[in-house]
């Protein structure tokens, strides 16, 4: 089985991305993961094996290995059983002298690579779109500045997997649908085409003085307490949220008091030239617009959350999963 005859991704890159994910054995030995004596694994002919000893020194060669092994297959399009049957001495390095070697790659973890080179290439074509789409927003309004997305999302976040790709595309659409819009209607007119217009599936909640008194700068939702004698806002950042969620050392950052209260927000949006008359009117007409629904989707299309749940449950000894914990209540009968 060859691997597809497309350009691929730099070598150098995808190894970097590659490299922790082949085997227990790989992450063990060369990349510093797991807890200690957690290779090799008990059998039942050897229940307490002797922990092997680590060797992070030879890290850097490790990656080098796994750059050189991926070339091979996806530039030279050589086939994992062929590269273990005639180049096996490529992915080992003598030592004292000729007297032992180490085994970078055995056979099951080339075909492992494999399987991996091509996810990252998937990944890498994912994430080379939504830097097009970005670069032509960016060339359409010069000033436009998004260091979530070129800082955080694109750098890791949708490097993570293919799913998260997919979803830094989603979350790209949703945040810039009227730029990306008129992108497309400037392609076809340079095409010579026809095109119907498009029009987003629920553009008219998402738009207009009702979403605009909603949402507030920098993604901020305000949360309302009636128990208290006056209204107080609380300002939630939902880039900030996502990614402390996903930091396993992260401290989550207590939300910021805006500076006016949700009905000096409203008063802007009240008064003899509008639909409502008092600012309460303004406020019951949010709530009637479903002006939280979309709020409250503005955070589910987050990617950051969605790669830290596909994992699991965090696992100490991998740093896998996410942390923190879940707790349920049982819902009581009316």
């Amino acid at each position: 089985m060859f691997a597809p005859d497309t350009l691929y991704p730099p070598p150098d890159l995808a190894a970097g991305w590659a490299c922790t994910k082949i085997s227990l054995r790989t992450q063990y030995l060369f990349c510093n993961l797991h807890q200690e004596g957690a290779y090799p694994e008990p059998t039942l002919a050897d229940p307490s094996p002797y922990p092997a000893p680590r060797r992070s020194d030879l890290a850097k060669a490790f990656v080098d290995v796994v750059s050189t092994a991926l070339h091979m297959m996806f530039v030279q399009h050589l086939e994992a059983a062929y590269l273990w049957h005639y180049k096996r001495d490529v992915f080992s390095m003598l030592e004292n002298q000729g007297q032992s070697s180490v085994q970078f790659l055995e056979r099951d973890e080339l075909w492992q690579l494999f399987t991996l080179g091509i996810r990252y290439r998937a990944i890498f074509e994912r994430c080379s779109q939504i830097t097009s789409m970005w670069e032509k927003i960016k060339n359409r309004s010069p000033d436009v500045q998004d260091d979530y997305l070129t800082g955080t999302l694109l750098l890791s976040v949708c490097m993570m997997s293919v799913e998260a790709a997919a979803e830094g595309y989603d979350w790209l659409a949703y945040h810039y649908t009227e730029e990306l819009r008129r992108i497309k209607e400037d392609e076809a007119i340079e095409e010579g085409t026809k095109r119907l217009p498009e029009r987003a599936a629920q553009e008219d909640l998402r738009a207009g003085p009702i979403m605009q008194l909603v949402q507030v700068s920098d993604w901020h939702l305000y949360f309302f307490s009636p128990s208290l004698t006056g209204r107080q806002a609380y300002g939630v950042s939902v880039s900030q949220v996502a990614v402390t969620f996903n930091d396993l050392n992260g401290t989550p950052v207590p939300p910021k008091n805006p500076e006016r209260l949700p009905m000096d927000l409203a008063a802007e949006f009240a008064g003899k030239e509008t639909s409502f008359p008092a600012p309460e009117d303004a406020l019951k007409g949010e709530h009637q617009s479903n002006g939280w629904h979309r709020l409250i989707q503005r955070r589910s299309i987050e990617p950051y959350p969605h790669s830290r749940i596909r994992k699991g449950p965090f696992d100490p000894t991998t740093g896998a999963g996410f942390h923190g914990s879940l707790r349920c209540r049982q819902r009581q009968p009316h």
